[in-house]
């Protein structure tokens, strides 16, 4: 009943657990060093698109405070009423403008004398 213990055989399982184990950190290194420089791009556009929100809620911001159609309109017909009460003091002028154009002959009259 004498056996003899032999490590040959665990040395070989050794070995190639070894290099399975190698093997494998070869593959996961590679695939994830495609990961890493994906993070990095995403980083980049992630960056880019909070800039992006800056500049756009600076536009929003900016087109609240403008006039709106009904402004404008509201400001077109106060024109139009302006404009046709400016016709009416330019006729009520014109009398006026009259009596000092007489008024003025008659001083260049008076001064002739």
């Amino acid at each position: 009943m004498t056996e003899t213990l032999t490590l040959s055989p665990l040395i070989a399982w050794v070995g190639a657990l070894s290099l399975l184990l190698n093997f494998g950190l070869s593959v996961y290194g590679l695939i994830a060093s495609g990961s890493r420089a994906n993070k990095v791009r995403l980083d980049e556009h992630e960056a880019r698109l909070a800039r992006h929100d800056s500049r756009i809620s600076g536009v929003e911001q900016t087109l609240r405070t403008l006039p709106s159609t009904g402004d404008l309109h509201k400001i077109e017909l106060s024109l139009s009423r302006m404009e046709g009460e400016l016709g009416i003091m330019g006729q009520r002028l014109q009398p006026v403008a009259a009596i000092a154009e007489r008024m003025q002959e008659l001083l260049l009259q008076q001064s002739k004398r």
